[in-house]
């Protein structure tokens, strides 16, 4: 723990150092630390965020014996892209992750790369031989009660403390004999109907090695995440590139990946909003069939739509802006609005036109009328 403070508060002296940086507030553990700086709101410095948290970023990462990641805490603390790897075996897919995390650091644009995975702990590792327990009548589930007795302990009763409070009593190994491989080889295991024990070292292999920290599943599967953040370019283009990358790896059988975090998120909000844009627009064409009497004259309108989407183009890129949900959001309504003035001119037209005028002018003539009601209404 004292290690970890230490590399906590040399982090937070350098955030401290940082002229919009206001205050910091940190705490450490076994596993390493958190450092939490407040940077004010948006008025009252000429920087953004996202330029403060290249330049810490860039400081921390000349700090050595400990790894540092700068994170937005206000999305949650998580980063912005994340690429979910699954399959059968934890040590196959630590493998495959590793391998790509090592390849995604070379991305333009990712920064503090990831693996959800701790590093591993030191774990005892037990192998049945199950052809051999089959054939002395072990079952798999009967060693495991023994280990499981052995690790986690079984009640045997209760005894009443001198604060004349009931307490339960288990009998399990002691906590040296747990770790202890000798311990573990003498431990005994019932065969059924005999009443003879064996000793687990006969119908099993015992070693000490390494394992994961935390097994994580997903739909029934296991499952590590590599993450990282967006520096220089825009979350989508890394994410679009980390899948490009993820999807040229050589996956075995009952392997896969998928979008994870914001990512995940954002691609169903994109899906279901267009979705719901093009039903949109079904129903408005339909709408305006049974208005009009023709199936035609409506078309005029729906013509109109992908035309707004110039003025779209330029928006984003003159304020040097990205397809996000809030835009994508404005291009909804920008679309509606379109709509709307087109359905004003062409009612006003084909009135127009009902009264003797021929198409041009009739055009003409709406134009004008329609002009300041498009505008108050706009």
């Amino acid at each position: 723990v004292e290690y970890s403070r230490r590399k906590v508060e040399a982090a937070a002296e350098l955030a401290r150092a940082i002229p919009e940086v206001k205050d910091t507030n940190s705490n450490a553990n076994t596993g390493g630390g958190r450092v939490y700086v407040d940077i004010g709101k948006r008025s009252e410095r000429k920087r953004s965020g996202t330029e403060i948290a290249v330049e810490l970023r860039e400081k921390v990462s000349r700090l050595v014996g400990a790894e540092y990641t700068v994170i937005d805490d206000l999305n949650g603390g998580g980063k912005p892209v994340q690429i979910q790897f699954t399959g059968p075996d934890s040590r196959k897919l630590m493998e495959l992750t590793t391998a790509y995390m090592e390849k995604l650091r070379a991305v333009p644009g990712a920064v503090d790369v990831t693996l959800s995975e701790q590093d591993p702990k030191n774990e005892l590792q037990i192998v049945l031989d199950r052809g051999l327990a089959n054939a002395m009548g072990i079952s798999i589930n009967d060693a495991a009660q023994s280990l499981r007795v052995a690790f986690a302990g079984i009640e045997v009763g209760d005894w009443v403390d001198p604060s004349s409070e009931t307490r339960d009593v288990a009998v399990r190994l002691h906590p040296d004999d747990r770790v202890n491989t000798d311990s573990i080889e003498r431990l005994p295991i019932a065969v059924n109907g005999t009443g003879m024990m064996v000793p687990l070292e006969q119908i099993a292999s015992i070693t000490m090695g390494k394992g994961p920290a935390a097994i994580r599943h997903k739909n029934g599967e296991r499952m590590i995440t590599v993450s990282a953040n967006a520096q220089g370019r825009s979350p989508g283009e890394v994410t679009g590139d980390a899948m490009k990358l993820a999807k040229s790896f050589d996956f075995p059988p009952g392997y896969g990946l998928q979008l994870g975090g914001a990512g995940q998120d954002q691609q169903e909000v994109f899906t279901a909003m267009g979705i719901s844009l093009v039903s949109g627009i079904g129903l408005m064409y339909l709408i305006l069939v049974m208005q009009f009497g023709s199936f035609t004259a409506p078309m005029g309108v729906m013509l109109s739509l992908p035309l707004s989407l110039i003025g779209v183009v330029l928006a984003l890129l003159l304020t040097d802006n990205t397809l996000n949900l809030m835009s994508l959001i404005g291009v909804i309504m920008l679309m509606g609005l379109v709509a709307k003035n087109a359905i004003l001119l062409l009612d006003a037209a084909r009135a127009l036109e009902k009264e003797g005028l021929d198409r041009e002018e009739a055009l003409m003539q709406a134009g004008r009328k329609r002009l300041r009601p498009i505008l108050m209404t706009t």
